[in-house]
């Protein structure tokens, strides 16, 4: 285990995760509220080829505290979703490898970092911060946080596929 951990404490000093930012530049890239929709239908507020092409494609700007979103497109899909969603809600056997409560804490887990990415929208975020200022090292922005919904997205969906696939085969 030290052969590993080592030489990557030795490789933060040189990188840029060293610095621990302020909260203003920290909380400055948040995910909007009204972003929520780009995880569901993807270019909901229109495309981003490049960087300079933005201002003509990209009508959600206004939402946007920065030039241009620091996360181009958050895209899960509204099935992917959908499956996810109904795959946390699906009651089951105890016997089952997956047990109805490991899918309610995957569910809540998703729904925490997606309420983590609102980030400067939220009125606790700023204790938050002070609680935990571990996540600014770990992250650099709260948008970030929506990276962290994949593991637990891509689990329930898997779940609620297998199980209505399966009940009808």
């Amino acid at each position: 285990c030290a052969i590993i951990i080592l030489p990557g404490i030795e490789i933060v000093r040189y990188s840029g995760r060293q610095y621990v930012f302020s909260y203003e530049n920290f909380a400055s890239i948040s995910l909007h509220p009204q972003r929520v929709f780009e995880l569901a239908f993807l270019w909901f507020f229109g495309t981003i080829q490049t960087a300079t092409s933005y201002r003509i494609h990209f009508w959600g700007s206004h939402v946007l505290n920065t030039e241009a979103p620091f996360i181009l497109n958050s895209y899960f899909g509204w099935g992917i979703l959908f499956f996810a969603v109904s795959g946390g809600l699906l009651r089951g056997e105890r016997h089952e490898p997956f047990s109805c409560r490991t899918r309610r804490y995957f569910l809540l887990l998703s729904l925490c970092f997606l309420i983590g990415s609102f980030g400067r929208f939220l009125p606790y975020f700023p204790m938050m911060y002070r609680i935990f200022p571990f996540v600014s090292f770990l992250f650099h922005s709260p948008e970030k946080l929506v990276v962290g919904m994949a593991f637990p997205v891509s689990m329930l969906t898997g779940y609620a596929s297998e199980w209505y696939f399966q009940r009808g085969a």
